[in-house]
């Protein structure tokens, strides 16, 4: 594993993915994303945290999220999986690392599901 690797396997099995009503008050100001989140989407991206070195199971909930909902809840997922992100790393020292590895990462085996980076 390199470095970074390391980093993120760290993060990902100390770290808890939050309950769905944890979410929905990480999201309190954001009323669009509230009113996507169901508890549908809330165990694909439960799912997604715990298996985010998996390729296949990131392309699998991408394609789960996009046949469910199209680019719109791709996008929203996409988002508010940025949100509990950037939430829970907001106290690590190697934060930004984490943040912005899996951000690309999910972003680049989610390119292919349409247009939902263009809106």
């Amino acid at each position: 594993m390199t470095e970074e690797e390391l980093i993120i396997h760290d993060f990902i099995t100390s770290i808890n993915y939050p309950r769905y009503s944890k979410v929905a008050n990480i999201l309190a100001d954001d009323v669009e994303s509230r009113c996507v989140y169901n508890g549908y989407y809330h165990r694909l991206i439960y799912t997604l945290w715990y298996n985010l070195s998996n390729d296949n199971v990131v392309s699998d909930i991408g394609a789960k999220i996009q046949k469910r909902g199209g680019d719109y809840a791709v996008r929203i997922c996409f988002y508010i999986l940025m949100t509990v992100l950037r939430y829970a790393t907001q106290n690590n020292d190697n934060g930004y690392i984490i943040f912005h590895s899996i951000k690309d990462h999910i972003s680049n085996r989610w390119a292919y599901l349409g247009d939902w980076k263009k809106h």
